[in-house]
């Protein structure tokens, strides 16, 4: 038959996975915190400066490059109510 009493054995296993949980969860919340750390516009700017003055050809074909997809996205939303506009009329 098995006994539904926790043994010392049982606790004291217990009392290591909550500390184990317990670090993780620290260990996740900080990691949390550098990343919104980092993702703060000041960090983000500075980043930039930074790359742009070691590799700026780096910088601008992203910048291009960025430029180019929110382009391409904006003229793809005018074209579909355009050409939708044209099909209704």
């Amino acid at each position: 038959m098995t006994d539904a009493t926790t043994t010392p054995d049982d606790e004291a296993g217990e009392n290591a996975l909550h500390l184990d949980a317990d670090k993780t969860r620290d260990d996740l919340e900080e990691t949390l915190d550098e990343i919104e750390r980092r993702l703060t516009p000041a960090e983000l700017w500075k980043s930039t400066r930074i790359l742009y003055a070691e590799r700026p050809l780096v910088v601008l074909g992203a910048a291009a490059g960025a430029v180019a997809a929110v382009g391409g996205l904006v003229f793809w939303a005018v074209a579909s109510v355009r050409g939708a506009s044209h099909r209704n009329g």
